[in-house]
């Protein structure tokens, strides 16, 4: 398994959660949003990523196969995984590839969308305990990701679903994005006074939202027989499902491979598969903080029955099949998310602020923790923070 190294920290500043939002030059909603760059990591020894990258496209078969369950290795981070020493080497360069001209400098914090949903959490009273690296870099506040472990492995004697068989069953991968284990995207937008910079992961487009359709309707036979020619039957979760060790590594840097495909926000998707019997139902409510983050307008909601038993090495592990699959369009949905969450949204943008703050004051790099327990953040000073290249700050840096 491979594993982030704790850093040693100094105590420092304490943040508390916020009573209220304070005011903001801006009003509490993301505006002037783009799609900054795209990537895909591909399965190579050492860390390389295709520039734009392509998600797999939804490509369901005809009739709802049986699927057995997963188990062996999968990836908790697969950035950090690949590239340990610089994991945030992968979103800037992809940015770099696909705008040379974007403007760093102007950007008040780079991010992956998970700390800034821990922070979310924090704000509107969760206690899920957690912690993530931060430093400035000239006047850009970059936040690192950080997990216990950046994958892991699933005993095939116990039950842990059928996501990675779903996605291998009813995606494909473009022929063009050959060798793929996942797909990233950055966006650019303003939220409280800030300009962001924010990573997170895709898992599938529809083709027929690329090809200019405005809903989730249905395509003719014929026309998804034409798109599904194109594409060969390799699944992206057939390979994520397979991580290798790869502990003879570069020196951190990322070779960039130019090709792929730029696929339009709007025909992105997220997706999450789920017991059609389970105790608990699934609430897309709780999904919408990330959404909203990474500003996913489509979702799939995916339920599965099983259909018996079958030996897999081990015994009683059930084969299942998906019978009930909703496609929904949610840019309504996360607007609506938006103004109802407005005060909570207010109070993260003042979080936001005080860590850049402090950051800021620490003049060097910090850990942001939170135990799950009472009502302040713990921010931390420690000696170094594996997050971005030499040479990749430079970037950040106004040259007179």
């Amino acid at each position: 398994m491979a594993n982030t190294k704790e850093p040693s920290a100094s105590v420092g500043k304490s943040i508390a959660r916020p009573g209220y939002a304070a005011e903001h030059d801006e009003p509490n909603r993301i505006s002037d949003f783009e799609v900054a760059a795209s990537y895909n990591w591909l399965d190579e020894k050492n860390p390389t990523i295709l520039v734009p990258g392509i998600p797999p496209v939804w490509s369901p078969p005809a009739i709802a196969p049986a699927l057995k369950p997963d188990y062996g290795p999968q990836y908790v981070d697969q950035n950090t995984d690949r590239n340990p020493n610089s994991p945030l080497d992968s979103l800037i360069l992809a940015v770099q590839t696909y705008q040379p001209d974007f403007d760093f400098p102007a950007v008040d914090m780079v991010s992956d969308r998970r700390p800034l949903r821990k922070l979310y959490g924090f704000v509107t009273g969760e206690t899920d305990a957690f912690e993530f690296g931060a430093e400035m870099v000239g006047n850009t506040a970059l936040f690192v990701r950080m997990e216990k472990q950046t994958r892991e492995e699933l005993p095939s004697t116990t039950f842990h679903g059928y996501r990675q068989a779903f996605e291998e069953q009813y995606t494909k991968l473009s022929a063009s994005a050959k060798g793929s284990t996942s797909h990233h995207r950055i966006v650019r937008y303003n939220f409280g006074g800030f300009v962001l910079l924010v990573r997170s992961g895709a898992d599938v487009y529809l083709q027929e939202l690329v090809k200019g359709q405005t809903s989730l309707e249905k395509p003719d036979t014929e026309d998804l027989l034409s798109q599904v020619n194109v594409f060969e039957t390799l699944s992206l979760g057939s390979r994520t499902a397979t991580p290798t060790e790869t502990k003879e590594k570069q020196d951190g840097r990322v070779t960039v491979v130019q090709g792929g495909q730029m696929i339009p926000h709007a025909a992105v998707l997220e997706l999450t598969t789920r017991s059609k019997f389970a105790k608990r139902p699934f609430d897309i409510e709780q999904k919408m903080p990330d959404l909203w983050i990474s500003q996913t307008p489509n979702f799939i909601e995916a339920y599965h029955r099983s259909v018996g038993y079958k030996t897999y090495n081990q015994p009683g592990l059930q084969q299942g099949k998906f019978d009930d699959i909703k496609v929904k369009a949610i840019r309504e949905q996360l607007a609506k998310w938006e103004t109802v969450n407005a005060s909570a949204l207010g109070k993260l943008a003042t979080v936001l602020g005080q860590v850049i703050e402090e950051v800021k004051k620490a003049q060097g790099p910090c850990i942001v923790r939170y135990t799950g327990l009472g009502d302040n953040l713990r921010l931390s000073t420690i000696e170094a923070l594996p997050s971005l290249s030499e040479d990749l700050k430079s970037l950040f840096h106004r040259k007179e």
